[in-house]
């Protein structure tokens, strides 16, 4: 017998599902879950914009797999008291879901939600899943949002983790993205690790998936058959070190005047403002950028033949399991990476996915494009298979579900 099969569910997200992150890493999850839970509820925050253009649709489609969607418009204005306001209608929504339901289980992903769900927790008895997605406080930090050499952003940092530690101890099970930080959530909340899963940020293998015929993208692009493509996937910001893949692809170019460093992102404005700094205009010519909607970036990714994944190694980057991983290994693309992020050294090691350098040094770039010209790593069918079994969807869902039975068995 199912024991979760008469078993409501709260799922609490600061993200919405009509961004891409919520389509990628929240949507198929819990779409994946609803055939073993008699009901699920989300509270989502979205853009106005996106819930114009295509809330309804969602709405519908949601309803008639059972999953009950209560989308709240996220507040873009007024800074910290935006925030504030965010989170009190948070609170209420989860206070009158759970009364209204008899929610079982509160399923919060990352910090501010968390926080409602401790509070539900106490009040009403659901067991409580901490989603901890990564060191929250630590990245404000690393984001450049604190300084602690300021009185007022170190009392905040103390204060929040503080509250990071009330929430790890108080929850049921916490799920981390990496085995690193495992004995830092350990250490943070006094929490036992039987207590604790690792589930990685998935893929979903049927969605991304390779894909043969790319001449005609290519030619559409401007993309010489022959090229040797790298590229880059994601958000462009202070901690994904921008200038260092320019300047890798810089001295790759050097070598190899073809190749073509193709991104795909939304911020192409600040992409290309990091560019012309560092590039000079025939160098230039040799970029490719575009922004892409989820559909279209399994294309995008199979022109690639290598994705650049340099980040800051940071005290907070221990937690972190990039999402653009497993998308480039299910579209059999390997990766070049840094150390110090999250599981990504081990997890390319064991794998043989691709290149992992000690540090971002013209040394180690020089390492890293040997590196690339040898080809020593899988790619294509042979690394989507290797992979499959770290970064599958149907993995991460499995994951979940055994979560959830945990925490209702001990009860």
């Amino acid at each position: 017998m199912n024991i979760l099969s008469e078993k409501k569910v709260l799922f609490i997200s600061y993200d919405g599902l009509l961004d891409q992150l919520g389509a990628s890493q929240i949507l198929p999850y819990l779409e994946g879950l609803k055939s073993d839970v008699d009901r699920i509820y989300i509270i989502s925050f979205e853009k106005r914009d996106k819930m114009n253009e295509r809330g309804k649709e969602l709405f519908q489609n949601l309803r008639k797999k059972g999953i009950d969607w209560h989308p709240l418009m996220f507040t873009s204005k007024y800074g910290t008291l935006g925030k504030v306001f965010d989170a009190i209608k948070m609170q209420y929504s989860a206070f009158y879901l759970s009364w209204r339901r008899s929610i079982d289980i509160i399923h919060c992903r990352s910090h501010l939600p968390a926080i409602v769900g401790r509070t539900v927790k106490l009040i009403f008895g659901s067991k409580f899943i901490f989603d901890f997605r990564g060191l929250w406080v630590d990245e404000r930090i690393d984001k450049g949002g604190w300084d602690l050499k300021f009185f007022f952003h170190r009392f905040q940092y103390k204060f929040l983790k503080f509250i990071e530690s009330f929430l790890i101890s108080g929850s049921d099970h916490i799920v981390v993205l990496t085995e690193k930080v495992i004995k830092e959530v350990q250490y943070l909340g006094k929490q036992n690790i039987e207590a604790i899963s690792v589930i990685p940020c998935c893929a979903d293998y049927s969605h991304f998936k390779i894909i043969n015929n790319d001449s005609n993208l290519k030619t559409d692009l401007n993309i010489s058959q022959n090229s040797t493509v790298i590229g880059y996937l994601g958000s462009v910001g202070k901690m994904y070190m921008i200038r260092e893949m320019i300047l890798f692809f810089k001295e790759y170019l050097s070598i190899n005047p073809s190749s073509i460093l193709f991104v795909v992102t939304e911020e192409i404005n600040e992409f290309m403002i990091i560019a012309e700094k560092e590039l000079n205009p025939q160098q230039l010519e040799n970029i490719r950028i575009r922004s892409a909607s989820r559909d279209k970036v399994p294309e995008y990714i199979n022109l690639m033949d290598i994705m650049v994944m340099f980040c800051v190694p940071t005290y907070a980057r221990i937690a972190a399991c990039p999402t653009k991983m497993g998308e480039s290994f299910a579209c059999g693309v390997p990766i070049i990476s840094n150390k110090g992020i999250g599981d990504v050294s081990k997890i390319v090691l064991k794998i043989k996915g691709g290149i992992v350098l000690n540090d971002i040094t013209s040394k180690s770039i020089a390492f890293g494009i040997r590196e690339l010209q040898k080809g020593n790593y899988l790619s294509g069918n042979a690394l989507r298979e290797a992979s499959e079994d770290i970064f599958s969807l149907n993995l991460g869902i499995k994951k979940y579900l055994k979560v959830y039975q945990s925490i209702i068995i001990s009860s």
